[in-house]
């Protein structure tokens, strides 16, 4: 997910989430940041998130981060370790959701997806699109002033 932080609320710009292998996550995290130029991604440190923390490091090391403008760029990279199952974590964020804190893009492409999978949370097939959101929204709160872009990579 790349969200943006407009004052307390949180504006879901882009959602990508997609089964990937570890070279196509880390592709795919290079190519949100040519697109968006987030000043943090959050990485989840299970599976392969060490090893995409350390990717993208190395990545920016070289100068092989590019931002939107074609040019080296840096971002914060952040591991996070989420606390309790996914279904609490939903819990957790329902009042900010029905606060009317979290906006969506109107006729954006993903958004039949992103909804749809919410709204059959926790039935449905897949439930990334929810865990991402509820480990960002619990990471960094929708107070805080954490940065301009975020990303989120749940690996």
């Amino acid at each position: 997910l790349v969200v943006a932080n407009l004052g307390g609320r949180r504006l879901i710009l882009d959602d990508r989430t997609k089964p990937l292998t570890f070279l196509e996550t880390v592709k795919e995290l290079r190519q949100v940041v040519a697109d968006w130029g987030p000043t943090r991604i959050l990485v989840e440190k299970k599976a392969n998130g060490a090893a995409i923390i350390e990717q993208l490091a190395a990545l920016m090391a070289a100068g092989q981060l590019l931002g939107p403008d074609g040019k080296p760029t840096h971002v914060i990279v952040e591991p996070i370790e989420p606390e309790g199952g996914k279904e609490s974590r939903a819990s957790a964020m329902v009042p900010t959701l029905e606060a009317g804190l979290v906006y969506l893009l109107d006729g954006a492409p993903w958004i039949d997806a992103f909804l749809g999978e919410v709204c059959r949370f926790p039935y449905g097939r897949r439930d990334d699109r929810v865990d991402a959101l509820s480990q960002l929204l619990t990471h960094y709160g929708v107070s805080s002033a954490a940065g301009r872009l975020l990303a989120l990579c749940v690996a």
